[in-house]
């Protein structure tokens, strides 16, 4: 049996999530943040402006509240390394 692969474009996994992504998702447990994860977030956003939408889940006793934000991100991996790095490294999303 021969499987044929039909491809339309390459795009290098470097440049996918730029190509695809509409908004950038977090999530935020008020179990392990608080306000001073807020804070760095915020100062975050400040210095990595784009044009990325923000939205937050923010997890409170298991009651789940969703917020689009007044900030637009850049995607870029230092970004994404830090978010991680503050909120975990199953705190993002990227949605398209």
């Amino acid at each position: 049996d021969t499987v044929k692969l039909h491809v339309d474009e390459a795009i290098p996994l470097s440049e996918v999530r730029a190509k695809f992504t509409k908004r950038l998702g977090i999530i935020i447990d008020t179990e392990n943040h608080n306000e001073e994860t807020i804070t760095q977030l915020k100062t975050l956003f400040e210095q990595n402006e784009g044009k990325y939408p923000v939205n937050m889940l923010i997890r409170d006793n298991l009651v789940n509240r969703e917020f689009a934000v007044d900030y637009k991100v850049n995607l870029n991996d230092d970004f994404i390394e830090q978010i991680k790095k503050i909120l975990g490294y199953d705190s993002v999303s990227f949605f398209n």
